[in-house]
């Protein structure tokens, strides 16, 4: 295209937006394209000489055959809403306590997908608040799980399940019936107003002594025994499959083994097996 240099440059503007518009359209139907332009884009090339762009534009319009248009524009696809937020869900599990046991419980169910809708509860609002938000900012990674957290009991309200997780740390020289006065008292302020948003969870407890809380809570909730749970020497027996997977250099699943009785000092081995699996 040769254009002369006597047009002046009003003139010399339509030219372009005319050569512009031609050559576009010519494109657009021998490489066949579906994507749709963007309103904005189109009225820079045709300018504002009363044509609809956008959603106001006529599905049997001559320029939406030509452009094969789709509303709605560029921005508003890239920006739409894909998934709603999380509701509540029938499976919501509650963490007392955001202490290490707690975060390290938190990992596991959101990462394990186990559920969709975590409610955590603190009396320490500056380490309950880093905790929630480390959780809820990285959501979009795990599968957009709902993440609660407050000081408040109110947050726990319909939980599927409980986990106690709440508690205070062993001092040196402190004996197992000490820390337990210590954790029961603790107990004796967060299990009614847990019982009273919840009242047909499950209860698991991971506080320690555990045996011990695992008792004080099933006597403060009056809940069946089958609602109150408590985590056992479970971790005894996976330290103890360990240690027998190492020595004997074979894999952790390969050895059948458990701890009994209280988690403590006094608790006992049970080897039942090692298999080759």
């Amino acid at each position: 295209m040769v254009l002369s240099p006597l047009l002046s440059n009003s003139l010399l503007s339509v030219c372009l937006r005319n050569f512009a518009c031609v050559t576009l359209t010519k494109n657009l139907i021998r490489n066949r394209y579906t994507r749709a332009l963007p309103p904005t884009i189109l009225a820079k090339i045709f300018g504002n000489n009363g044509k609809s762009f956008g959603k106001d534009a006529t599905s049997n319009s001559s320029l939406q055959k030509t452009f094969n248009f789709v509303s709605p524009c560029l921005k508003e696809e890239l920006l739409c809403k894909i998934s709603e937020p999380i509701k509540d869900c029938d499976h919501k599990v509650t963490i007392v306590g955001t202490g290490m046991v707690g975060v390290a419980l938190a990992n596991s169910l959101l990462f394990q997908r186990t559920t969709s809708h975590i409610a955590m509860v603190d009396v320490f609002p500056n380490k309950l608040e880093g905790e929630g938000m480390d959780f809820s900012h990285g959501s979009v990674f795990i599968g957009n799980p709902k993440i609660e957290y407050d000081t408040d009991f109110c947050v726990t309200s319909n939980s599927k399940v409980v986990a106690i997780c709440a508690g205070v740390r062993p001092v040196k020289g402190e004996t197992r019936l000490d820390l337990a006065k210590r954790n029961t008292e603790i107990l004796k302020t967060i299990i009614p107003p847990l019982i009273n948003y919840s009242p047909n969870a499950v209860f698991v407890v991971l506080s320690n002594p555990v045996d011990i809380l695992t008792w004080v809570t099933w006597k403060l909730s009056e809940l069946p025994v089958h609602q109150v749970i408590g985590s056992g020497t479970h971790l005894d027996s996976a330290r103890f499959r360990y240690l027998i997977a190492d020595r004997l250099q074979i894999a952790p699943g390969s050895v059948q083994a458990y701890i009994i009785g209280e988690h403590g000092d006094s608790m006992g081995e049970l080897c039942r097996s090692i298999c080759d699996i």
